[in-house]
């Protein structure tokens, strides 16, 4: 549904471009016509479609420059004053009936929620109507990022009319707070709200990746959805409060009303235990409309007739290739024969399907049964990397760091393997390393010069990483502190304590005068051969 809910916004904004162009030349003019009329004969009774003219001061009426003290012409001044009067009320009725015609004709009036008039379909035909390039397009991209999480856990009946009730939730605080305006609302902003405030809560803790440019640097850094989705609600209710909600232009309290309804929406959901029910829902429609190809085949394992199971499967996966339970049952005979390629094969194929879905630790296990087999590398370089980046978002940093150096042990021809130097730098830097980390973004910026096809999608990070470890204390890590010293002084035959003698024992004793001064060296064998041939790294204090 969100696939479908954001076609339909960017096909309509597409096939309403000229028209919307046009509506909007011919309401601006006619809009400044009528307004400039008003001001300049003030005695005019004026239309509300210009009410929001009311509290400016109008200019000077013409009608007081006319003399009405001179003798003999009282009487026909004052006919003057009628005539001009009428003449400008009609003239103020035409312009009016000009902005009527021209509003009524446009689409954005028609169909946006004006609050001064309760066109309460407008509640729901507003959501799909936008004012720019750029208006449709952030907007669905946000849907796109936290809709379909929504959509997974809530289903595709729940989660469209919990969509729709958020965008109309925004336009009734906009009503709420400016009962009488004339402005139309447009645009899914408060919808879209709407499901970020419902992921803020339910995926409270999944990390978001941001790019920000500050004093025109790059900066990209992650955060927990529980603390960045929140900042943004801030953000946008620090602009409603200094602004004035009739006045027109962004509506920031449909913004801060569509977050307010997803919060309490999805708290709802999770505490009433409603959630929990559509999940066994979910799973228990999943077991009852079951393939029969596919119970038949599973069967004929369950028998022992493994190979006949095997073909039937491998037929059914070719025709349902993103079909999670066809392939596991498919690895599950292929184990059985046993078929080591098929197996590994339908692994890796798994792998993919997991991560397609959003669910990242089976697809962690499978790649360490292929790990355990010494078939890491039949993997595809980017399932490792988003593999990586998931072991690394959830502590597990030694095992992201192993992921990381297969992707790129075979050398930076390929720019997954330049992407996964960077990742595994910008892992250290994260996980409070930046001597390691040092190290790997001076390999990387080495590696840039020699491979720039390779390296061009990730030298702004190899910047960014290098700024951030200029930055740091250098005594952060004791990385940065000069090689370890352990002072060894030479055995003797005994000792004395305290007017007795003792014998020496064999171990050498640790004392401070006559050492000898040793430089501890660490071996590093599993450094991977693309990066042995480097030269020493500069190190910046």
């Amino acid at each position: 549904m969100t696939t479908i809910i954001i076609v339909l916004n960017l096909g309509l904004h597409a096939l309403l471009w000229s028209t919307n162009s046009a509506d909007e030349e011919r309401l601006r003019s006619a809009y400044e016509d009528a307004a400039t009329f008003a001001q300049r004969h003030p005695r005019a009774q004026r239309c509300q479609e210009l009410r929001d003219l009311e509290g400016t001061p109008p200019e000077k009426d013409p009608l007081d420059s006319l003399d009405v003290n001179i003798p003999g012409v009282t009487h026909s001044t004052s006919a003057l004053r009628e005539d001009l009067a009428r003449t400008e009320q009609e003239a103020m009725d035409a312009l009016c009936a000009r902005l009527k015609d021209a509003r009524s004709e446009s689409i954005i009036y028609r169909f946006g929620y004006v609050p001064a008039e309760n066109n309460w379909s407008g509640l729901i035909t507003y959501q799909f109507l936008h004012g720019g390039v750029l208006h449709v397009v952030f907007n669905m991209w946000f849907l796109w990022l936290s809709g379909t999480i929504i959509e997974d856990a809530w289903g595709r009946l729940l989660y469209p009319a919990f969509y729709l009730t958020a965008g109309v939730s925004a336009a009734l605080v906009m009503k709420a707070l400016a009962p009488l305006s004339a402005i139309p609302l447009i645009g899914a902003s408060g919808a879209v709200a709407g499901a970020m405030g419902a992921f803020a809560f339910r995926n409270a803790k999944t990390h978001i990746k941001v790019l920000a440019w500050i004093w025109l640097k790059p900066f990209v850094f992650t955060a927990p959805a529980w603390v960045l989705l929140p900042l943004w609600m801030l953000g946008e209710l620090f602009w409603a409060l200094i602004s004035d909600p009739g006045a027109g232009g962004t509506a920031y309290w449909a913004h801060v009303g569509g977050f307010a309804f997803g919060v309490i929406f999805a708290a709802g959901m999770r505490f009433s235990g409603f959630e929990q029910r559509i999940d066994d829902a979910i799973e228990n429609q999943g077991a009852s409309v079951i393939d029969p190809r596919l119970a038949s085949a599973m069967r004929l394992t369950d028998e022992g007739q493994a190979p006949r199971a095997v073909t039937r499967l491998q037929a059914l996966a070719r025709e349902e290739p993103f079909s999670i339970e066809v392939h596991l049952a498919l690895l599950h005979a292929a184990d059985l024969v046993p078929d080591r390629a098929l197996a590994r094969r339908t692994r890796v194929r798994l792998i993919e399907l997991y991560q397609r879905m959003g669910q990242h630790e089976p697809a962690a296990d499978l790649f360490n049964e292929l790990q355990s087999a010494g078939h890491a590398a039949a993997v595809p370089a980017r399932a490792r990397l988003r593999l990586a980046d998931h072991l690394g978002n959830n502590g597990r940093e030694a095992s992201a760091e192993s992921v990381l150096q297969g992707v790129y042990a075979a050398g930076f021809e390929s720019a997954d393997a330049a992407e996964a130097l960077v990742a595994h730098a910008e892992l250290m830097l994260r996980a409070k390393r930046p001597q390691t980390a040092q190290q790997l973004f001076d390999s990387a910026n080495h590696q840039a010069s020699a491979h720039p096809d390779s390296f061009s999608r990730v030298t702004t990070r190899i910047h960014v990483g290098l700024t951030k470890l200029a930055q740091m204390n250098p005594r952060d890590d004791t990385g940065f502190s000069a090689p370890l010293e352990v002072s060894l002084a030479p055995p003797q035959d005994d000792f004395e304590v305290e007017g007795h003698r003792h014998a020496a024992s064999a171990a050498p004793s640790l004392r401070s005068e006559s050492p000898i001064t040793a430089p501890g060296t660490i071996e590093l064998d599993d450094v991977p051969a693309s990066l042995r041939d480097l030269p020493p790294p500069s190190r910046k204090r």
